[in-house]
């Protein structure tokens, strides 16, 4: 049988996508993406909004791509607009830069969105993968959480700066902070930081991605409200050499 999107828990708003604002206390398939016959690849879920990635199939009825639902304060759908929506609504308007790219990552923080699309491009020895990839958000951004370089709300997406020639392997989003993580394990942090969620070692927010300065090889992350969690290597002395190993 193919695979359904389910949702169930706080309704207010449309983040359920049920076409209502009702609590469900049991998972509830989404009845839009069975009726549109699109395949739900990627989910994320924010604090009052949801987006999912849907492919086409051979019946598909509406188009594949990024589809958000939910609290639209603050253009965090990504819709232009910033009306609440109760029903999954594809996001449109990208910048010319997401021309071609297919998106493999999500993550929604508080008030804003990112995604992780990529395309082929030829390897190289700085680029042995043969892919692209660039991290595109939208939303709130008075904290810079955008990653920008700017300070303000983006109800469309654009494109964040990350430096050339990282490979983003996965995204993670706080309430206003946001994270990449790099093929190279490096550790990308921006957005707010008055709790030190950030890890550059102060309290000051970063307006676009800055590494994380920590010595460490990281695997995976994680963000909460104001706190972040990763997995990195440790290195332990043998001898006279070092060796690298998993906690």
């Amino acid at each position: 049988a193919p695979a359904a999107l389910y949702a169930w828990g706080r309704g207010r708003d449309g983040r359920l996508g049920h076409d209502d604002y009702r609590d469900r206390h049991e998972p509830e398939a989404l009845a839009f993406f069975a009726e549109a016959r699109l395949r739900v690849r990627l989910v994320a879920a924010g604090d009052a909004h949801s987006l999912a990635v849907a492919d086409a199939t051979i019946s598909s009825r509406e188009p594949p791509g990024v589809y958000t639902w939910g609290r639209g304060a603050h253009g965090r759908l990504g819709l232009l607009r910033t009306l609440n929506k109760r029903r999954p609504n594809r996001v449109t308007h990208w910048p010319p830069s997401f021309h071609g790219m297919r998106v493999v990552g999500a993550a929604l923080g508080g008030a804003h969105s990112l995604v992780l699309a990529e395309a082929n491009c030829p390897a190289g020895l700085a680029n042995p993968w043969g892919t692209r990839r660039a991290i595109y958000a939208w939303g709130y951004g008075a904290n810079g959480q955008l990653g920008n370089d700017q300070i303000q709300d983006r109800p469309t997406p654009v494109r964040c700066k990350m430096p050339n020639g990282e490979v983003v392997a996965e995204l993670a989003a706080g309430k206003a902070h946001s994270l990449a993580l790099t093929l190279h394990g490096d550790l990308y942090a921006w957005g707010k930081g008055w709790m030190g969620e950030l890890g550059h070692g102060d309290a000051r927010p970063r307006v676009a991605p800055k590494k994380v300065e920590c010595g460490h090889q990281f695997l995976k992350v994680a963000a909460g409200d104001t706190h972040t969690l990763a997995i990195a290597l440790r290195h332990v002395a043998v001898g006279r050499e070092a060796r690298e190993r998993r906690p």
